[in-house]
């Protein structure tokens, strides 16, 4: 509170303002409310599933590239924590040096396909041929999605089909 003293000096009594222990008070509940509201507001498992597949595709036509310009054969196969690149002029090359991209824990790899009759076991990226259309599906409990080429190791992701679709690709 501010008054005037009768010599027209200004006084500032001490108890008027906030203390530092009643701002960090305010700071900790503003903390805490927008705590809860990030784990409120979370992506939803098709929207996830998008996006895991349009970085599966992103990577796929970066080392596609990196193989056209290397000369190196490079092969894309699933592993049990995602999904796993290894290079050809590596041939003694372990799953421990190979370069491992995780996938969410509610998102899998449910099948890798040639034709709708051939089931792949891995995809190999080669800048000197022209390979075949190639199909990889991601799926959660939602939805399922493909990642798909038509043989230029141009990768793209292709529509979400309903989960009773799985078993008919």
């Amino acid at each position: 509170m501010v008054t005037l003293s009768p010599a027209n000096h200004v006084k500032i009594n001490p108890a008027s303002g906030f203390t530092l222990v009643e701002m960090l008070v305010v700071l900790l509940i503003v903390g805490l409310m927008a705590g809860a509201l990030m784990t409120t507001i979370k992506i939803s498992g098709s929207q996830q599933l998008q996006r895991e597949a349009e970085h599966l595709a992103w990577l796929l036509r970066d080392k596609a590239l990196e193989s056209r310009t290397s000369g190196q054969v490079i092969t894309w196969r699933p592993h049990p924590l995602g999904y796993a690149f290894f290079r050809q002029d590596k041939p003694d090359q372990s799953p421990a040096e190979a370069e491992i991209h995780k996938l969410p824990d509610n998102i899998k790899i449910s099948a890798i396909h040639a034709t709708d009759t051939q089931l792949l076991e891995s995809i190999q990226l080669s800048g000197r041929q022209i390979s075949g259309p190639r199909r990889i599906t991601l799926s959660n409990p939602e939805a399922s999605i493909e990642v798909r080429s038509e043989g230029l190791d141009l990768f793209s992701v292709a529509a979400t089909r309903a989960p009773d679709d799985h078993a008919n690709p």
